[in-house]
């Protein structure tokens, strides 16, 4: 296991998972797939992250909703009310 802070708002969590690796694609520009996407909610991908497959209002509907859909194992996300820039 290993500990990564996931950021929230301007909150920061401490979590742990299992250890995997995950390919990510650098050509992926999220802002045009998140720009009409609806806010305030969990949104679902697709596994190349180039639509929004389900949403809801916790992380299982979201799911719930991608897998009606024919993706198997979306990316989840919380969508803020607002999007803002941050630098870390």
């Amino acid at each position: 296991m290993i500990a990564a802070k996931l950021y929230c708002y301007e909150a920061v969590v401490e979590q742990a998972w299992p250890v995997w690796e995950v390919e990510v694609s650098m050509n992926n520009d999220l802002s045009a797939v998140l720009e009409k996407a609806p806010r305030d909610c969990w949104l679902a991908l697709n596994e190349e992250q180039t639509a929004v497959v389900g949403r809801g209002e916790t992380m299982d509907e979201a799911v719930k909703e991608a897998n009606a859909n024919g993706v198997k194992d979306p990316i989840v996300m919380l969508a803020p009310k607002t999007w803002r820039s941050a630098i870390y």
